[in-house]
């Protein structure tokens, strides 16, 4: 049971981490899809 807390814990501050990236990426100009498709990429590669 411990397991998952840390887990849901881990995702919601990759979630929040994320977020703030696209907050940031977005006052740049750049559209928020954009980004998300870079960071798809790279996880695949």
């Amino acid at each position: 049971m411990g397991d998952d807390t840390k887990l849901e814990d881990d995702i919601h501050e990759a979630e929040e981490k994320l977020f703030a990236l696209l907050k940031k990426e977005g006052k740049s100009g750049r559209h928020p899809a954009l980004f998300l498709r870079d960071v798809r990429d790279a996880q695949e590669s």
